[in-house]
């Protein structure tokens, strides 16, 4: 990841010049040819790099790698005290080693029959909240892969019909009790209590066209913009908390 050159203080080598380091390295190398002769091949449709850090060592001369430090405390401590020996950082170590070692790798959810996905949240580390075009709003949990529909909140009277046009938005206040996102009709928002998602209060009657977007302000206050060119501020109370009924009328 990083490499400094260092210079000698006392005697003709620096003090990380010593013989060990080389049988060390050497034993890195064979067990890393061990490990990629066991992997099992890569699926094609995902792209693995080899770790190019062998290939640069292997060209390196010993008498290099001995003089050389490739300690990042090193590395920082040189730069910080302004001192004249090569060194040089390799920025591209990280995303190198992520893709050689398989470790942020592409995972598709299958949904079914469930039209494509409009907007998502993490509620935990292990589940997934999002919304799709369908108007379906779903629960994953990344862990035992479980999949389930939260119900949507229906006014008491269905004025618009036509406005399911599926959940655009859906945002989580910043202390994390609560969620706003599309309703039933995608002219409405509905927000549910956290981390249990019971349904607490529904906000009607400020837009005539599907909502695009949600934003929390704080933990009480919300806007919401819609396609009806309009910017409507909401409050929840205290007050919606147990207001839903069996029925999904409030």
């Amino acid at each position: 990841m990083a490499q400094t050159r260092r210079v000698p203080v006392f005697g003709s080598r620096p003090p990380c010049a010593y013989q060990s380091r080389l049988d060390e390295h050497s034993l890195q190398l064979r067990m890393a040819r061990l490990e990629r002769s066991r992997k099992l091949d890569k699926p094609e449709d995902f792209v693995c790099y080899e770790d190019s850090d062998e290939e640069e060592e292997n060209t390196m001369s010993l008498c290099t790698m001995l003089n050389s430090s490739y300690n990042f405390v090193d590395y920082i401590r040189n730069r910080e005290y302004g001192m004249r020996e090569y060194r040089s950082v390799n920025q591209n170590h990280g995303t190198r080693h992520i893709l050689t070692h398989d470790l942020f790798k592409e995972r598709s959810i299958p949904l079914n029959t469930m039209n494509k996905v409009f907007c998502s949240q993490w509620l935990s580390s292990k589940q997934i909240v999002f919304g799709t075009k369908c108007n379906k709003l779903m629960v994953y949990n990344v862990k035992s892969h479980e999949l389930d529909q939260i119900p949507s909140i229906k006014g008491r009277i269905d004025e618009a019909a036509d406005q399911r046009s599926g959940i655009h938005s859906l945002k989580i206040n910043p202390s994390r009790t609560l969620l706003a996102t599309g309703a039933y009709n995608s002219n409405e928002i509905a927000v549910y209590r956290l981390p249990t998602l019971d349904p607490i209060v529904l906000a009607e009657g400020a837009h005539k066209d599907l909502i695009f977007d949600i934003e929390w302000l704080d933990d009480e206050f919300f806007v919401s913009g819609s396609r009806d060119t309009k910017l409507a501020l909401w409050q929840v109370q205290d007050k919606y908390q147990e207001k839903y009924d069996s029925d999904g009328d409030f």
